[in-house]
């Protein structure tokens, strides 16, 4: 048994607001996105922070080229470009990258690198998870208190240690 505030976890329902921004709200949104960015490169970061012994040496490269895929200059400047040209939201930007780059991966003959589209659903869907994550402070209090429990179809590794106080931060 356990006591906490449930964190559901859907990878597979990503919340797209499709309504175009208007001028002034372009700015606001890629710094909203970049902030999103940021924060999910600092959940990688100090997810392998985490790490020892044997979850060190096999999750942490994984984490690492999660953390390199969000560090991608083409990519983060493909997002950016379509909230300011497309005028898109954030959240539809993501999806928009997402599928073409899910759809170079399945154009590939390789079924090892055809099966690497998953680390860019795992990546782009961290940084949706940090774009729709609100919490109010009194929120924040008690997941601190009495932790979270994550709730999910597909615990991948990159969800590992994500939450404080789960069964697999405290293996962490």
């Amino acid at each position: 048994m356990a006591l906490g505030r449930a964190r559901l976890e859907q990878p597979g329902r990503i919340l797209v607001d499709d309504r175009p921004l208007a001028a002034e709200e372009i700015e606001p949104e890629v710094e909203r996105l970049l902030a999103a960015i940021g924060l999910a490169r600092d959940e990688l970061r100090t997810l392998r922070d985490k790490l020892h012994g044997t979850l060190a040496s096999d999750v942490g490269d994984f984490l690492e080229a999660h953390g390199l895929i969000l560090a991608d200059r083409d990519l983060v400047a493909g997002l950016v470009d379509l909230i300011r040209r497309g005028r898109y939201r954030a959240s539809a930007a993501l999806k928009l990258q997402r599928d073409k780059l899910v759809a170079v991966f399945e154009a590939m003959e390789d079924a090892y690198l055809r099966s690497r589209k998953e680390d860019i659903d795992h990546v782009l869907g961290r940084v949706q998870a940090a774009l729709v994550r609100e919490s109010s402070v009194e929120e924040r209090k008690l997941a601190s208190r009495v932790g979270e429990i994550l709730v999910s179809d597909i615990v991948a590794p990159a969800s590992w240690c994500r939450w404080p106080r789960t069964a697999y931060s405290a293996r962490c």
